[in-house]
This record gives structure tokens, sequence and C-alpha cells, in this order.
């Protein structure tokens, strides 16, 4: 039972990859895409879920910084990358992320 008001999004596995709390998508600690320096969100996740329900996204890396941004920011700015195995991802440049400090507060 769930009583932290929290909606946690699960990928394939049954594994959490993060939640829903007051309207902002919380995405776990995970490595940008270096190549592209860029954040990136399951497509599938964002299309059926995110857009509709959020108004913001905020990812945390491994080392503990949170980056935030708006949904209707994500959705102007986004690229797509094709399916890999594990399907559609949509990033957005580093560059159009705030950093936040590691408590949320901004730095």
């Amino acid at each position: 039972m769930n009583f932290d008001n929290r909606f946690y999004v699960k990928g394939p596995d049954g594994k959490p990859w993060g939640y829903i709390l007051d309207r902002v998508y919380y995405r776990y600690g995970r490595d940008k895409m270096k190549k592209l320096d860029a954040w990136g969100i399951d497509a599938d996740k964002f299309d059926k879920m995110i857009r509709a329900a959020c108004h913001s996204v905020v990812v945390t890396d491994k080392g503990g910084w949170r980056y935030r941004i708006s949904v209707a920011d994500f959705d102007r700015y986004k690229g797509e990358l094709p399916d890999f195995k594990h399907g559609r991802q949509y990033f957005v440049m580093s560059e159009y992320w705030t950093k936040l400090s590691e408590r949320g507060i901004y730095a």
C-alpha cells in the first residue's frame, strides 16, 4: 500500500524508474547520455502519462544533483532516438535543464 501519495512509474521489468508527486515526475538517478550531453525519458511513458499528468520533470544523477525542466519545454526541445531494443527515447540537451542543489533548492 502506498501512503506517501506518490505514483510510481515502473519499467518493463517492474522496477521503479521514478515517481509522480504533486504533478512533478521525479526520475531516479541516471547517467546523462554522454555522446549527446542530454537527459532522456522513455517516449511511451512521456506520451501516455507524463505530458498529461505533470508540469515538471526532475532528474537526479548518481552524484545527487537534480536537474529540472518544465514538461512544456521538454516537449518543445525534445529529440527522439530510435528503438535500440530498449524502446523509443526522447532526449533534451542539458543546456535546457536548470541545475538544482542536492536538496532541490536552486543553486
